[in-house]
């Protein structure tokens, strides 16, 4: 009960801020691939300086599994491949970085 309260009232912050996020600083989400698991932190990408506007919602849609993601979309500079292109941040295409992204069951 303490745990939906608390989360009720961060929900209601947000949305009274106008900073809904889905992965803001301090969270992540993770797809499940047939190669591996791809956490996306929002910390990382905070780090980066990587704006909340800068994805939402013009790439993606704020709604939890409103994507459904390519890895052939991504290398066109569709989804993540729109930052993630070899100029502005590793790209989705470079086979070194398979491995940054998909993390293979332990």
């Amino acid at each position: 009960m303490k745990t939906l309260l608390l989360t009720t009232l961060a929900l209601s912050f947000f949305v009274a801020t106008g900073t809904v996020s889905a992965v803001p600083p301090g969270m992540e989400v993770t797809w499940e691939t047939p190669i591996g698991a791809v956490p996306l932190s929002g910390q990382t990408h905070a780090d980066a300086g990587t704006q909340c506007e800068d994805c939402h919602t013009d790439t993606f849609e704020q709604k939890n599994g409103a994507a459904e993601m390519t890895m052939a979309e991504m290398n066109e500079g569709k989804w993540c491949g729109k930052c993630h292109n070899g100029d502005q941040a590793f790209g989705t295409a470079d086979p070194n970085h398979c491995m940054t992204c998909h993390k293979p069951p332990e």
